[in-house]
């Protein structure tokens, strides 16, 4: 899938609402602060049936309508559009979330027959990018296939969000669930410290 798989186009996609100047740092909890600026991928596949009112075909369209949904969700979860200034905090400056659109040669149907890691890593965004300072906290590839059938990979920093959090972001997105209140209030009760206020740098992650 690799070697089919073409890069169509990268684009930083911004809050569809400009973040409020009080709102623009994030302190980090002193439990996020000891995670690693790791990554966490997830992968939705759809027939070209399944996805709503759209052909399989207007590739400009669904684009379209995953970049717009994509603004207006970042736009309740802020952060996430966000970079790390440290390893304690978020600087919510509305740098955006990466999207790719790609294209690869191959039937849907094989990616789900044969989901092999190495396979479907070529679906996501490339999350080893995210270690380094200014990296976007999430992103978002939509790879089209030759039957007409769609992948939707996601990369989530997990410093700032858990697997029921990046659920969440990431229906929201797709329009299946009501924007909920996103909940900024980990460092209340667990303050953070000073021991990782050092700025990020290449070897973060090693």
């Amino acid at each position: 899938m690799e070697a089919s798989l073409q890069v169509i186009s990268k684009e930083f996609i911004k809050p569809s609402t400009e973040t409020p100047i009080h709102l623009r740092k994030l302190q980090l909890s002193y439990l996020d602060q000891y995670l690693r600026p790791a990554y966490m991928p997830m992968i939705f596949l759809y027939q070209a049936d399944e996805l709503r009112g759209l052909t399989s075909t207007n590739h400009t369209q669904i684009s379209h309508v995953l970049k717009q949904s994509l603004s207006n969700t970042l736009t309740l979860f802020y952060p996430l559009a966000g970079q790390m200034q440290d390893m304690s905090v978020v600087d919510c400056d509305d740098a955006g979330a990466e999207f790719i659109e790609a294209r690869v040669q191959a039937q849907l149907n094989d990616a789900l027959q044969e989901p092999i890691s190495e396979q479907l890593k070529h679906l996501t965004a490339d999350a080893a990018a995210g270690t380094l300072p200014g990296a976007a906290l999430v992103a978002v590839q939509v790879t089209y296939f030759d039957s007409g059938g769609i992948a939707l990979g996601a990369c989530v920093s997990h410093k700032l969000a858990d697997g029921t959090s990046i659920m969440t972001f990431l229906n929201a997105c797709r329009g299946e669930a009501e924007f909920p209140q996103f909940s900024l209030d980990l460092a209340n009760y667990f303050p953070p410290g000073n021991c990782l206020t050092t700025p990020l740098s290449s070897e973060s992650s090693s």
